[in-house]
């Protein structure tokens, strides 16, 4: 019969088949246990630590996955959810707790059951009775998106929990607040899963912002529904009006969840607790940009003549811009984050950047994000797939804090998209981007058919607009060098020479084509997500 043995001698033997380690009693539903949480040291054992199983002549042991503490098998470290096979005499320890496991003997084979042996060195050999050979394994070198890969999945953030707990219900069961308490975190948190797993979070209907007709110098906020980024869902069952300001300033109407007390009751000890909480929704009116779980409604720049957009989708100046709320999707789709690189104070191309954003979203799965301007004196907002810079002059050349701001970037996947404007000394602005290239170790190569920018998205067999003689487009390391002056075409061409429909198209699939690769770039597993 197999067992664990333990500093003073004590044998706990263990079932035929598969016997559970860790603290305190066998529970319901759970295999023959061994309880280890009387031992020295027994707090830091998992009330469900390892499993060790019996098939044919040989022991296995897998760490449970809700398992806190470590788990060592002759000093190697197993990770949570991981099977070993072990040998008779392997040294166990679970968190603080060591036992010695006796199973069969091997003909020949001398045990020591004593746990006075000599330290383990550091780093600690790999165990014979796990490897075949003391020899340190060579592990494969990870690919770089692999260590871009999120450490824990930002759905577990929003919740606050781990796990999923529900009241077992039972005759006799004592029911006390902590056991209502217990029931409701497992419902909620439920809910909260399910919505933000299936659904994401934003607006769901309603909740506009307009002049409150009848009432000058005053904001009404509609009725309706929307689930914020904890996954809670928040409701306004009524209009809501707001004072508007008029100072000048920039100012956001926002949405929050909040729990209001009602109905006290008087308790034993001797206070008045609420006995219900009413979910409600708060709007404010603030002069700062709302942060999850706030959703912005709208935004504004506070001036005596605010008024309602006569356009939503172009707001002027003195209206009330909507555009940046957040909608809530069935499914929800990732986030394809662009940005304009400032060199100077060269703005020009915006509204070209504005329409290529409206086609990716029309024509890719990505819901698109709008970073702004940014410059390489801080740090590139995490998240931005492509970065867009144009000009039609040469700039001066990059510091080298800026180069490694770039640098930066350019590891995290994303691309650098410098788009030369056809005005001016153009060719000058090509050379400056070819020279921050060079000190950043970039080799630009010529993009010809088969190139993944021409494949991301749309088919194309070779870069639109490229006149003869000039391959338009070069890239590598996630710099793309172009001279076709995609960004005019995007709106329509220069000023003083609009572009066919065709070339207009063209222009617009490869900046699609362009910001896919980026996301691309970033986050390779998108592409099956979306090809399966």
């Amino acid at each position: 019969m197999a067992s664990l043995v333990t500093a003073d001698g004590t044998s706990f033997e263990l079932a035929e088949g598969e016997t559970l380690v860790g603290r305190g009693e066998r529970q319901v539903g759970d295999p023959p246990k061994v309880n280890l949480g009387h031992l020295p040291g027994g707090l830091s054992v998992s009330r469900q630590h390892v499993r060790l199983r019996q098939d044919h002549d040989e022991w296995h042991l897998t760490v449970e996955r809700q398992s806190t503490n470590d788990t060592f098998v002759d000093g190697f470290a197993l990770p949570k959810g991981f099977t070993a096979p072990i040998k008779d005499g392997a040294r166990l320890q679970l968190g603080e707790v060591v036992v010695i496991f006796r199973g069969q003997l091997e003909p020949g084979q001398d045990v020591d059951d004593t746990l006075d042996r000599d330290p383990l060195p550091s780093p600690p050999p790999p165990a014979t009775s796990l490897l075949l050979s003391t020899t340190p394994p060579v592990l494969p070198q990870a690919s770089p998106w692999v260590a871009r890969l999120q450490p824990r999945a930002a759905l577990f953030e929003a919740l606050g929990v781990s796990e999923l707990t529900r009241v077992n219900p039972f005759e006799g069961l004592m029911v006390d607040a902590q056991t209502w308490a217990d029931e409701q975190t497992y419902h909620r948190a439920a809910m909260r899963l399910h919505v933000l797993s299936d659904h994401g979070w934003g607006i769901v209907q309603g909740l506009e912002v307009v002049i409150s007709p009848g009432a000058p110098g005053t904001l009404l906020v509609r009725a309706g529904v929307a689930v914020d980024a904890l996954g809670r869902t928040v409701l306004l069952p009524e209009d809501t009006q707001l004072p508007l300001p008029n100072d000048g300033g920039c100012a956001y109407v926002s949405l929050q969840y909040a729990d209001e007390p009602t109905q006290p009751q008087s308790a034993w000890d001797g206070n008045e607790h609420a006995t219900r909480l009413i979910e409600q929704a708060r709007v404010t009116l603030d002069c700062q940009r709302p942060k999850p779980p706030a959703l912005e409604l709208a935004r504004f720049v506070s001036t005596g003549d605010l008024r309602d957009a006569v356009d939503p989708t172009t707001p002027q100046a003195g209206e009330i811009d909507l555009r940046f709320r957040e909608r809530q999707f069935v499914r929800q789709p990732p986030d394809l984050t662009i940005a304009q690189l400032l060199v100077g104070a060269d703005e020009r191309h915006r509204l070209g950047l504005r329409f290529l954003a409206r086609e990716i979203a029309q024509s890719t799965p990505y819901r698109v994000r709008w970073a702004g301007g940014v410059s390489l004196d801080q740090p590139i907002p995490s998240g931005v797939s492509m970065l867009y810079l144009t000009g039609q002059d040469e700039f001066p050349p990059l510091s080298p804090s800026q180069l490694d701001c770039l640098r930066t970037y350019l590891a995290s996947g994303g691309v650098l998209f410098a788009d030369a404007c056809r005005g001016g000394d153009w060719h000058e602005f090509v050379k400056s981007v070819t020279g921050i290239a060079g000190e950043l170790g970039v080799e630009l190569q010529a993009v010809e058919r088969w190139h993944p920018l021409l494949l991301s998205r749309h088919v194309l067999a070779a870069p639109p607009l490229a006149g003869a003689g000039d391959p338009g487009l070069s890239e590598a390391g996630g710099m793309i060098v172009s001279s076709s002056d995609y960004g005019c075409a995007w709106e329509g061409g220069p000023a003083d020479q609009a572009l066919g429909r065709e070339r207009i198209r063209a222009a617009l699939e490869l900046g699609v084509n362009v910001a896919v690769f980026g996301q691309q770039r970033r986050r390779p597993l998108d592409v099956l997500d979306f090809e399966t």
